[in-house]
């Protein structure tokens, strides 16, 4: 077979590319809608006709999307002692789209030819297209650039289509006295980002004008800032991962009042400078941006508090899930700051590993603390405390928080020079080494509220002085000391629906105060349901199935309302009110009282004589009998013969001698008993021997 020769295999290969030009130029053209006119491949004209559609289509198009020019950067020139203003460069866009690139020139108004300006001119200032073609308008161009000056009308001109204006220059004696800033600057579309500007601070000073648009600048890598910035109103800066900045040491960025920082809950900020946080630039920070991790390992403590307090303006510190450690000291919120973590849907918790010190000390006013735990260190470490002891501490709320397993109170507040209007809510103290809840004198209005403290060392609640404290709905459950304590001086409760159960006692409540209780209940504790020992009013009590008494009362001035459960006064000489309920079931000790309503001459009482010898003349047993009637029960025995024993009823007042109502003896008790009035007094003789005698009496009131 013949092979085909080399021409003529190089003959097919140019018909065959001659065939896929023509079908080039036959394929389908789309109807497309434009401004210019498509050039025509076919034309001779073709290049000129592709260079004015490459000029002229994306600026039409810009005209009918934006219908205005705008300043990009720069053209803006200053003031001058002469009229010669210094070289500034411009980048613009011209009312019908074109671009303006003019690089720094002068401009001499009163150059001539050029401008020629007057010295009392105002002249108005454009830039333009190209550097040759008549401007239009009263507009003289400045001779080898861009820019245009009109120095005879009098009033903003209208500005040619192929312009932008620029300024506005008023001339007074051969000098530019004045520049007004007629630009309209750009509003960019999307993300810029910052590395674009070849550094942080040539990016802020780019956009940080008086005027200047809106923008978002983006940080994707770690930049250094290496000078003081302010992020001016109309800026957003955004970090997005790996993007951080690297605080030099000295530098302060500050964002002003409208700016906005958006940045993930990772390590955004790096370095020894700080930030100031104005006005609504951030709803909340994050510990997280100063490089804490709830990850149970890392020593968080600079890291909070650097973002909390270093970094000033933070109003709002928001923690993820997970437990943060810290260490050397505890970490405390900046005065007016709120601390929230995430609550019980992942829980965030603040250890502290370190012995003898607190997970979190409030010592500034204004300061909330939301939905998370804290637990203090070993030993003397607390939970949380409120620390009043250098200054007044005011105006703190602690809500849904609990605090488990510190070393020794669960919460505390130190008073000193007084913590103020202080409220918890919703609050739990579990297992910690002293107290649930401790509070100590100075510290005024106090309020506790749907809480519950249990299985703590010592006590749910223990009051020393702590004034004007309210303690509602809240539970004190199995704790080894009291459920609720109250000693020292000063201090003033009021409860409502307290409920303690298995703790040693229910309430304790001693030392030279007031209390107040609503609805409160002692059930199933160890020792006494109630123990009171301090001028107390309890309403509705209830004291139910306590291994002691259910409810003691061992003072003066105990008024109980309505109660439930036995009552036992024990102390000698003490007087009490008590009104309902199960007052007739009070067991009354050695020269006590109880006084059923208002008057103070209607009481039940006790009185114990022991007469030796009396025959010879008579003792008083009682004293101050009422003058609108007493009522006496009188039973005793001979000590020197157990199985003796006597009882009588008498009635009598303060002026007149008692009568016997009832009388019964049994065997060696006394034959003769003789019962006469002393001016006020009950006074006993009988047979000489040692005798001990118990008198109740019920004082009646005045009945007008």
């Amino acid at each position: 077979m013949n092979k085909p020769s080399t021409n003529s295999i190089q003959a097919h290969r140019i018909a065959l590319l001659l065939l896929a030009i023509v079908l080039s130029l036959v394929s389908p053209v789309y109807s497309l809608d434009l401004h210019q006119t498509l050039p025509s491949a076919t034309s001779s004209q073709f290049n000129s006709q592709n260079q004015t559609f490459l000029q002229r289509e994306d600026a039409n198009r810009l005209d009918d999307m934006w219908g205005t020019g705008w300043v990009v950067s720069n053209c803006l020139g200053a003031t001058s002692g002469t009229k010669v203003m210094a070289a500034f460069a411009c980048t613009a866009y011209t009312r019908s789209g074109f671009y303006v690139n003019q690089v720094a020139a002068s401009i001499d108004f009163g150059a001539s030819p050029g401008p020629a300006c007057a010295d009392a001119d105002t002249a108005w200032v454009i830039g333009t297209m190209d550097t040759t073609a008549t401007p239009g308008g009263n507009f003289v161009r400045v001779t080898g650039t861009r820019y245009a000056v009109d120095c005879t009308t009098v009033t903003q001109p209208a500005v040619p289509a192929d312009a932008v204006p620029l300024m506005e220059v008023a001339i007074s004696g051969a000098a530019l006295t004045t520049v007004t800033d007629l630009r309209k600057l750009r509003t960019p579309v999307g993300l810029i980002p910052i590395e674009t500007y070849g550094s942080f601070a040539a990016a802020i000073a780019e956009h940080n004008d008086a005027g200047d648009p809106p923008v978002t600048l983006v940080v994707g890598s770690r930049m250094h800032v290496t000078a003081s910035s302010t992020i001016t109103a109309n800026i957003t800066l955004m970090i997005v991962p790996p993007g951080a900045l690297d605080l030099d040491a000295g530098v302060t960025l500050t964002f002003a009042v409208g700016s906005t920082f958006v940045a993930p809950p990772i390590r955004v900020f790096y370095g020894t400078g700080i930030v100031a946080w104005g006005g609504n630039a951030i709803a909340h920070a994050f510990p997280e941006w100063c490089g804490a991790l709830g990850d149970d390992a890392t020593d968080n403590q600079a890291a909070i508090q650097r973002c909390a307090v270093t970094y000033t303006g933070v109003r709002r510190l928001r923690f993820l899930g997970g437990t943060y450690r810290i260490t050397t000291s505890a970490v405390a919120p900046a005065a007016g700051q709120i601390w929230e973590g995430q609550g019980e849907g992942g829980y965030t918790i603040i250890r502290q590993m370190t012995a003898n010190i607190n997970a979190l000390t409030l010592t500034n006013s204004g300061v909330s603390l939301r939905d998370f735990e804290a637990r203090g260190g070993s030993g003397t470490g607390n939970g949380i405390t409120i620390d009043a002891t250098a200054g007044t501490v005011a105006n703190v709320y602690v809500d849904n928080v609990r605090v488990r397993s510190s070393g020794q109170d669960g919460f505390s507040i130190l008073g000193g020079s007084g913590g103020y209007k202080i409220s918890f809510r919703n609050v739990e103290a579990t297992g910690n080494g002293r107290d649930g809840f401790r509070c100590a004198a100075g510290s005024d209005n106090v309020r506790i509220e749907d809480s519950a403290f249990s299985s703590n060392t010592l006590n749910g609640i223990n009051l020393i002085g702590c004034q004007n404290v309210f303690v509602g709905h809240t539970t004190l459950e199995s704790n080894t000391g009291d459920g609720l304590e109250i000693t020292g001086t000063g201090t003033a409760m009021t409860g409502v629906r307290v409920h303690t159960e298995a703790n040693a006692q229910g309430f304790d409540l001693q030392g030279a105060g007031v209390m107040s209780c609503f609805g409160c209940r002692a059930q199933s504790n160890t020792s006494h349901g109630f123990n009171v020992g301090m001028q107390a009013t309890l309403s509705d009590a209830i004291g139910d199935g306590n291994v002691g008494n259910q409810i003691r009362l061992s003072v003066n001035n105990a008024t109980l309302i309505n109660p439930t459960g036995t009552i036992t006064d024990v102390s000698a000489n003490a007087t009490s009110v008590c009104l309902g309920g199960s007052c007739i079931e009070a067991h009354l000790g050695s020269n006590a009282s109880v006084r059923f309503g208002a008057s103070a001459t209607t009481a039940l009482q006790t009185a114990v004589a022991n007469t030796q010898a009396v025959g010879a003349g008579a003792t008083t047993i009682y004293g101050t009998m009422s003058s609108f009637g007493s009522l006496f029960l009188i039973t005793g025995f001979d000590t020197a013969a157990s199985n003796s024993f006597f009882e009588m009823v008498l009635a009598g007042n303060s002026a007149t001698a008692p009568a016997t109502i009832h009388s019964f003896t049994l065997a060696g008790a006394p034959a003769t008993r003789t019962y006469t009035r002393s001016s006020d007094d009950l006074q006993l003789a009988m047979g000489a021997s040692t005798y001990d005698i118990t008198v109740w009496v019920f004082n009646m009131p005045d009945p007008r």
